[in-house]
């Protein structure tokens, strides 16, 4: 117990100056804000059950000195118990009323004041008093269940006053893995992702530095009744708690409890809440939180658990595995067992009874952890031989490493371990899995392809045509649409996404202190970048998307289409009328013009294109920056032409295998100068491919003019396969 005192002085050391630098918190007021939770769907146990537990069995109420009864209210789609501040407070019971209580249950039968019946624990009195003797346990009532409560309701909902956004979820996680901990502390914290795998000693660490991490990050009047909580209980932790204290302490509790009810709902007034009360009286009964509290116990338990692997007879199982390592442990230490085999197994299985692992102590280092093989870069391998002794230098190209050690009784950690970059795979949420990029980009995406896009353009345009809608298919053309990316526009994208963020911090890292250097007569000159990511680079087309993505996912009008491939974005736009076609349209384009002028983008309106698919004469004239986009009679996307009568006419007969067979043709000869078997192969892995690109959206149905046009493309290409001289009528060829 006086280790985890030491522990509990020590960290309130490093934390008060800072604590104390500018919170005052017998200054703290907060407003009262009426919000509507029922984001949340729960029963009357879910939030109690660790405070529940204890006296479930006992015949006894929760908590037995309490007289308030409680209500029940509405939560999401279910019920729970609420218990409301009363003012005055409810009386407190005394051991002879429950006594009563409990010799009027055993007669009616039915429960009186929630005392369940009598209980041996009765006979013990006086020296065990049934009331007074039962204190609240604060790690399972404070922290994980209060705590864990009021954190639920800040990162897990957005749409209230108390939420905290994701902009600052990521800046709280940023704090919360950069902070350095005094050593006494048993864990880290780990992000707020996982916080509901959070053990009560990270709610512990989180309850003493809150005030310093929270700052900024949630609303003030939030963040004061958050501080309520934190100095009521702080106060009750302390080695020596005077009069003072507990007044202090009970005063700014009641504050907390009072405030849950107007910043986060009536619902939210739970047993634990209630609780609240009740911590300065155990305080002053039975001494500080700390010396009635489970962790002693919880570590004990832990312990336990290595004993037994199955559901059954847990009791025995823990006996005799225990009672066989020391058996174990005697004959190792008397020497009884000789066989050197019989020792290993013997070993092998104690140590299959520990959590920690026994490392290496390597001069006044003690390495901690797994060990690791890894292969250094040359360049490391040469920087670490000049920190060797001259006679001790050998080769360093494969090495072991760990990621903690323990030097002068302190723990260092590497920065992938302090930084906790590699989380459990079931609680850490991939990217592919997060929705964060528009369903109509379709550019670098796994499971989309062009197929998909050309598909999905296709049928918008054959949808407003089938509407008998005027439809105007808009390409543009973004000039050096990677090279000119900004980089802070980059970062402002990631800003805005639900990632860890210490992978977004990663991420950003890649964009600091970039530099072009180019060697002259003078000597390397250097200048800043600022823009533009490498064309073939795996963090390019990503960075693209993302900034991409808010274009793509604005609310336009009902009638306006636009999706993209990477940098290749189209708008499919129809109306009933010319002049509302050319209205909404126009009105798109400056609308993605906004967008590209915020990102510094150019779009190049020489290479950029319209088609109007419509019986209108003459239709609408569309500008791009005060110059006319061009308008023709068909446009190419992603390798497909597209033309105004959708018969693909021009695609088939612009097609490049009619060069490609003219190439062949001039360079080998009729028969290309080789055997059937490989000419037929060339066809269907080169000419094929490149003749059915897209066919998914063009070539279904495909009208019997196409058809005749796409035979007679083929057909060139069968004469050199088969060897067969053109006549006049020549028969359909089918490989």
């Amino acid at each position: 117990m006086s280790a985890f005192c030491d522990a509990e002085e020590n960290f309130s050391c490093e934390t008060s100056p800072h604590i104390d630098e500018d919170i005052h918190f017998k200054d703290l007021e907060f407003d009262s804000i009426n919000v509507d939770s029922t984001d949340f769907e729960d029963n009357e146990t879910s939030q109690n059950d660790d405070a529940k537990v204890n006296l479930a069995n006992l015949n006894k109420p929760l908590y037995p000195s309490s007289s308030h009864s409680g209500e029940r209210v509405e939560k999401g789609k279910g019920f729970c118990r609420i218990y409301p501040l009363q003012q005055p407070l409810p009386e407190i019971r005394s051991f002879e009323q429950c006594v009563n209580f409990a010799e009027e249950t055993s007669v009616t039968g039915k429960a009186e004041h929630r005392v369940k019946g009598p209980t041996e624990l009765m006979k013990l009195y006086p020296n065990f008093d049934l009331v007074q003797s039962f204190v609240p346990d604060y790690m399972h009532a404070v922290l994980l269940v209060i705590v864990r409560q009021i954190m639920s309701l800040w990162i897990q909902t957005s749409s209230n006053d108390f939420s905290i956004n994701q902009k600052s979820l990521r800046v709280l996680d940023h704090r919360i893995l950069n902070i350095k901990f005094p050593q006494e502390t048993t864990r880290k914290l780990r992000s707020t992702n996982e916080v509901l795998f959070w053990k009560a000693s990270e709610f512990r660490i989180f309850l003493f530095v809150s005030p310093i991490i929270l700052k900024n990050l949630i609303s003030k009047n939030v963040y004061n009744h958050w501080l309520s909580l934190v100095h009521g209980i702080s106060l009750l932790l302390g080695n020596e708690v005077t009069t003072n204290d507990l007044e202090e302490a009970e005063f700014a509790l009641q504050k907390f409890v009072y405030g849950v009810k107007d910043i986060y709902g009536i619902q939210e007034q739970t047993y634990n809440i209630h609780l609240l009360h009740n911590l300065p009286q155990a305080v002053k009964s039975c001494d500080p939180l700390w010396a009635h509290s489970c962790f002693i116990y919880e570590g004990t338990l832990g312990k336990l658990k290595q004993f037994h692997h199955g559901t059954r007879g847990e009791a025995s199982q823990i006996l005799s595995s225990y009672a066989m390592q020391s058996i174990l442990k005697l004959l190792i230490l008397q020497e009884n067992v000789k066989n050197s085999r019989v020792q290993a197994y013997i070993q092998n299985m104690q140590q299959k009874r520990h959590s920690t692992i026994r490392n290496p102590k390597i001069n006044n280092y003690v390495v901690l952890g797994l060990q690791k093989s890894i292969k250094l870069p040359r360049v490391h391998e040469v920087e670490l031989l000049k920190l060797l002794p001259m006679n001790n230098q050998k080769s360093l190209s494969s090495v072991v490493s760990y990621e903690r050690m323990l030097y002068c009784n302190k723990l260092f950690s590497t920065k992938r371990q302090s930084a906790e970059t590699d989380p459990s795979p079931k609680t850490q949420p991939h990217a592919q899995k997060e929705k964060i990029l528009h369903h109509n980009q379709f550019g670098f995406r796994e499971g989309r392809s062009t197929d998909d896009a050309i598909h999905q353009l296709v049928e918008k345009i054959q949808d407003a045509k089938n509407k008998q809608l005027h439809t105007m298919v808009i390409s543009l053309d973004i000039q050096g649409a990677f090279d000119h990316l900004q980089y802070n526009s980059i970062r402002n994208s990631l800003d805005e996404i639900n990632f860890p963020s210490h992978e977004i911090e990663t991420l950003k890292d890649i964009l600091i202190d970039r530099k072009v250097t180019i060697q002259t007569a003078q000597g390397p000159v250097n200048w800043s970048q600022q823009q533009g990511c490498a064309q073939g680079s795996c963090t390019g087309p990503m960075f693209w998307n993302l900034v991409a993505n808010k274009i793509i996912s604005e609310e336009w009008q009902p009638n306006v289409h636009l999706q993209a491939f990477a940098d290749d974005s189209i708008f499919v736009i129809s109306e009933p009328t010319g002049a509302k076609l050319k209205a909404t349209a126009q009105a798109a384009l400056t609308k993605f013009q906004h967008w590209t002028d915020k990102h510094q983008l150019k779009v190049s309106t020489e290479k950029s294109t319209t088609i109007l698919i419509s019986r209108l004469v003459s239709g609408p004239r569309l500008k791009w920056d005060n110059q006319i986009i061009k308008r023709s009679t068909s446009l190419k996307y992603l390798g497909v032409i597209i033309d105004n009568k959708l018969n693909w006419a021009d695609h088939l007969m612009k097609t490049k295998l009619t060069h490609l067979h003219q190439k062949i043709t001039r360079i080998a000869g009729t028969n290309w100068g080789l055997n059937k078997d490989l000419r037929r192969r060339l066809y269907k892995t080169v000419a094929e491919r490149m003749i059915l690109h897209g066919a998914a959206a063009w070539a279904n149905p495909l009208p019997a003019r196409q058809s005749r046009l796409l035979n007679s493309i083929q057909r060139k290409f069968l004469l050199n396969i088969t060897g067969h001289i053109p006549l006049l009528q020549q028969p359909h060829y089918r490989l």
